[in-house]
């Protein structure tokens, strides 16, 4: 298995607006991982190592691909090329299939890679410049001038990008994510380092600082809705193609939103750390969200009947799309289940028959949690169930299918083998229907950079099949074999604890919550942002989310952190904070109202402290009170000797 990721800026470019546009418009392209994790080398790697990167840097794991990828467009490691604009968008041009009605594919002629070299000349400029001043101090420079020279150009780029058409912002969604952090990471250099650099010196206002506040809080919200309004528009773009089955509008779908959780919202998840007024010393953000692939056919049994109740096809390849997503949706798919140690497969020469996987949810180490068994009720007497045993080190499967899998293999596990054809000739001729209705398809070595498999669940709604019996009639019954299989990568960092560490806060996810009540608790899908979910409590539910927590050493210092939450509720409400079983460390806060109106506002909220030392259990809980429903996206564990 070959991970290949662009080597420059130029692949970069080309590789994430090809991605995007064959996503929406043509046939799915086969994924690579580009998560520039490397370290380019230059003359300037301290330099910026110590200015903007070193501050996206402190994120984990989503700081160090941001700040890896931000390196690499302004530090390239690549200076030679005689025209590299027109070579960049000439491997566009020739690269992009011609997919639409008109069979031309219609490209920005926006200059954005003009753009990009302004910048990166500009920012070289005023790190050296800067590096000079830091070494000289008191020798008068022009860097505060240069500084504005490229906040603004920066400014002026996403200004022109913002506006170019619909049918040119999908392409660019990727570009405009990156573009947003760095200047968002700019603002907080001049709004945190501006003085130093002598950015207001002899103005007793403080102009220059005033704006980049009022940038940094005026232009943060406008991204996000850009982001949000390009990622919905590509994902219209897909669902109204002429031509293509539902079937496949699905799985672009899918991939369309994967690509954009990697290279647009973990992006804009991460600004919320850029905040020195919550997060002083930065913050370790899991990122606790699923990249997800499909192998076979999402079914609909309620759609169409064909003739003699045999399943229409039109059951497998064009079932309403909103249906399906209302089933997906209704799954809660991406709260987060514990982890994942074994998956069952039943199958036999002619079809994988049912799923069930295994999770250590937490509450009692050790002990697996089944999930529910998707598949046939009645097995056929010499199926064989395939035990596969998932380890953080699962990172890949493989799998065949037709209408439904025909094969899966996870890691280093024996293969599920189910001949995609051969089996027909030992069965009534009306049956074929099942092999030929849909090309073969493969998938080989299927993974993501940096991810581990996750999730892997079955899905069966398909209850009719043709049969035959000793006399050669046909007659009905429920077949029971998975119509598919979802398959959910997860950030290979993310286990049932959350790390707590000395200097920096901890942002965990809402829906990682371990334990019971799982049941009563409402994924709110894309709450926040396509991709960006959380949890709905109502107080009818009398729920409490339980927090697993570790220290990054054994000997936690300091052991006493302010509790915080990231969250959204439209009527003031109650909502507690329990740390000892007991009930004896007991925090309750009462929360803002947040705004609604273009989007769903989060609030981020601090109330009491936690001696660790005095409740060594390293659990927290959260309940909620209050009328209607309360939206948790995240609780935070900040240390209170950095505090602010």
């Amino acid at each position: 298995m070959t991970q290949v990721s662009p080597s420059n800026f130029k692949e970069y470019f080309s590789t994430i607006q090809k991605i995007s546009q064959q996503l929406a418009q043509g046939v799915s392209p086969a994924k690579t991982a580009f998560p520039y994790l490397g370290n380019p080398t230059n003359n300037f790697l301290e330099g910026h190592n110590i200015l903007i990167l070193g501050v996206i840097g402190c994120i984990p794991e989503v700081g160090a691909f941001i700040s890896s990828a931000v390196s690499l467009v302004l530090f390239p490691p690549w200076e030679k090329s005689t025209n590299p604009n027109l070579d960049l968008w000439n491997s566009i041009q020739s690269k992009v299939s011609s997919m639409v009605e008109d069979g031309i594919v219609k490209l920005s002629n926006y200059d954005l890679i003009g753009s990009f070299n302004v910048i990166k000349s500009r920012f070289q400029t005023f790190t050296e410049t800067r590096m000079v001043l830091q070494l000289k101090k008191g020798t008068p420079t022009n860097v505060p001038d240069l500084y504005i020279q490229l906040e603004r150009k920066i400014s002026e780029t996403l200004i022109e990008l913002k506006a170019l058409g619909d049918e040119f912002k999908y392409q660019q969604i990727s570009m405009f994510a990156l573009i947003a952090t760095i200047h968002i990471a700019v603002l907080n250099d001049g709004i945190k380092n501006g003085k130093n650099f002598g950015l207001d010196k002899g103005d007793a206002n403080e102009t220059n600082i005033k704006r980049l506040k009022k940038d940094l809080l005026e232009k943060v919200p406008t991204y996000i809705a850009h982001l949000k309004h390009s990622c919905e528009y590509g994902i219209y773009r897909i669902e109204n193609l002429p031509n293509v089955p539902t079937s496949e509008k699905f799985r672009r779908i899918l991939d369309f939103r994967n690509h954009c959780s990697q290279f647009v919202f973990d992006y804009v998840e991460s600004w919320q750390t850029f905040d020195d007024t919550i997060y002083p010393n930065g913050a370790y953000h899991e990122n606790v969200r699923f990249l997800w692939q499909i192998v076979g056919t999402l079914y609909d049994q309620g759609y169409k009947r064909g003739k003699l109740l045999v399943p229409n096809e039109e059951n497998y390849f064009n079932p309403p799309l909103a249906s399906i997503w209302t089933k997906i949706k209704a799954l809660n798919f991406d709260m987060y289940p514990g982890e994942l140690k074994k998956t069952e497969l039943t199958y036999d020469p002619n079809f994988i028959y049912a799923c069930q996987s295994f999770y250590d949810n937490g509450e009692k180490p050790g002990t697996l949690v089944p999930e529910q068994r998707i598949g046939a009720g009645k097995i056929p007497p010499k199926a064989t169930i395939q035990s596969y045993n998932i380890t953080p080190a699962s990172y890949s499967y493989s799998a065949s299918w037709d209408i439904s899998p025909r094969a899966f293999a996870i890691g280093l596990e024996s293969t599920v083998l189910t001949p995609h054809r051969s089996f027909a000739a030992h069965l009534p001729h009306s049956q074929r229907y099942f092999e030929e209705i849909c090309p073969y398809s493969h998938i080989a070595g299927k993974f993501y950079a940096n991810h581990k498999i996750g999730i892997i669940r079955g899905r069966n709604e398909n209850v009719s099949a043709v049969n035959s019996d000793t006399w050669k009639q046909k007659y009905y019954e429920a077949s029971g074999f998975l119509d598919c299989m979802f398959v959910g990568f997860l950030p290979h960092q993310v286990f049932n604890y959350s790390t707590l560490f000395t200097d920096r806060a901890t942002i965990i996810n809402a829906q990682k919550f371990i334990g019971g009540n799982r049941m009563n608790v409402r994924l709110a899908y894309d709450h926040v942002y396509p991709t960006v979910h959380s949890v709905s409590m109502a107080v009818k539910d009398n729920l409490v989310l339980k927090y697993s927590l570790k220290f990054y050493n054994d000997k936690p210092t300091p052991i006493e952190y302010e509790i915080g939450i990231r969250y959204h509720n439209i009527v003031p409400k109650n909502v507690v904070i329990i740390q000892d079983p007991s009930s004896k460390n007991i925090f309750s806060m009462t929360l803002d109202v947040c705004n609604n109106k273009g989007g769903n506002e989060y609030k981020t909220k601090f109330y009491g402290s936690i001696d660790f030392t005095k409740h060594p259990t390293y659990t927290i809980s959260v309940k909620c009170g209050g009328p209607g429903d309360f939206f948790l996206q995240s609780v935070i564990l900040r240390p209170k000797v950095v505090a602010k």
